[in-house]
């Protein structure tokens, strides 16, 4: 069977493109630095972090797992880190003292633990076993939406905060 008929095109108008209208182009795009991944607009002096982030990619051949690491590091540190400051969250935390600092709250977790004291976080979960079931709770989906619900999974060192307080607790 012959392939179908391919359209072509003949006589096609000219566009003019004039030389002033690639500098006003030129200059319009100067306006704005932008990710070169994700277009989001990136301040005219960037971090130092982000400079080295970029200048790194710039030298070798990028994935695109390279790029969305490159554009989520660049989000977090553009919006989520002054977000965070600005609610006296703190910029650094000593991971090696989270357990001494959770055993201080012991006794509060094992009434909220044993249901002696409400819980919005206790709650949640305890509906979701309910709703699922106990084997379906612990499914990677079902815990990837849990993780939405509590808007933990969008940093990082929530995410390590929240293991180390969970192996806490499983020590309980």
């Amino acid at each position: 069977m012959p392939s179908p008929t391919r359209n072509i095109f003949q006589h096609l108008p000219e566009i003019s493109i004039n030389d002033s209208d690639l500098e006003l182009e030129l200059e319009s795009d100067n306006l704005q630095n932008l990710c070169p991944y994700c277009d989001e607009i990136l301040p005219d002096i960037l971090p130092e972090k982000i400079q080295k982030q970029l200048h790194d990619l710039q030298k070798k051949l990028i994935t695109e797992e390279d790029r969305q690491s490159f554009c989520i590091m660049h989000h977090a540190e553009l919006k989520l880190v002054p977000l965070g400051l600005s609610k006296g969250y703190p910029e650094f935390i000593d991971f090696d003292q989270l357990p001494s600092r959770v055993e201080k709250f012991k006794k509060d977790l094992l009434d909220i633990i044993n249901g002696n004291i409400s819980s919005y976080y206790r709650d949640i979960a305890m509906s979701i076993y309910k709703e699922v079931g106990y084997n379906k709770a612990k499914a990677p989906m079902v815990l990837i939406n849990r993780f939405e619900i509590f808007q933990v999974s969008k940093c990082l060192f929530m995410l390590q905060s929240l293991l180390i307080i969970i192996n806490f607790i499983n020590k309980l």
